[in-house]
């Protein structure tokens, strides 16, 4: 079975084990709720999505909707976001 980071945390979180805080993301309006500077991953289940850009830091409001907008609907390593 392959989880996603999201599933993941959860499931360690519900069994006590301490998970960064984190939030899924969407649509590009969910980012009004983030902190930043955040870091953006598709949720994609297989590894290398740094190498392949899946993985961003973001340090703006309008640099956090220009990723979001990017990632969502793309397919990275042949999975869509």
């Amino acid at each position: 079975m392959r989880l996603l980071e999201f599933q993941a945390k959860k499931i360690f979180s519900k069994n006590g084990i301490a998970v960064p805080k984190s939030m899924l993301i969407t649509s590009p309006e969910d980012i009004q709720n983030i902190l930043l500077p955040s870091v953006l991953k598709a949720q994609i289940p297989v590894g290398g999505r740094g190498k392949a850009g899946a993985i961003r830091k973001v340090e703006t409001p309008s640099e956090a909707e220009s990723v979001v907008v990017e990632l969502l609907g793309s397919t990275v390593k042949g999975f869509p976001v």
